[in-house]
């Protein structure tokens, strides 16, 4: 059996999972951190494209929240998401999705 390679986002159970939202199966929305204080959010913002890689993630975060494995860029066919569906998904520009990923 070939092994299928997909991207996966460390600690989505600790980081973007509550109560409420592991009694439903599929999400109309995700809990999000809101710590502008937070070293990870420090980290991005002071990078010159910060911003647009903050605008990514919570695209991507959306997404995440809908997949069928939460947390895992894999569609509902259980196939991986390419660097064109997540674009294509999220109206994020390839390129941003790109800088995205690097920090996965």
């Amino acid at each position: 059996m070939e092994k299928i390679k997909f991207y996966r986002v460390p600690g989505w159970a600790a980081n973007y999972e509550v109560a409420q939202t592991r009694k439903v199966e599929s999400l109309s929305w995700v809990p999000v951190p809101a710590n502008l204080s937070s070293g990870g959010y420090l980290e991005i913002m002071e990078q010159e494209d910060g911003p647009e890689i903050f605008g990514s993630w919570l695209a991507m975060i959306q997404l995440l929240a809908k997949c069928n494995l939460r947390g895992s860029l894999i569609k509902s066919n259980l196939k991986p998401h390419t660097i064109k569906s997540i674009s294509f998904a999220t109206r994020v520009p390839e390129p941003s999705i790109k800088k995205w990923l690097k920090r996965l």
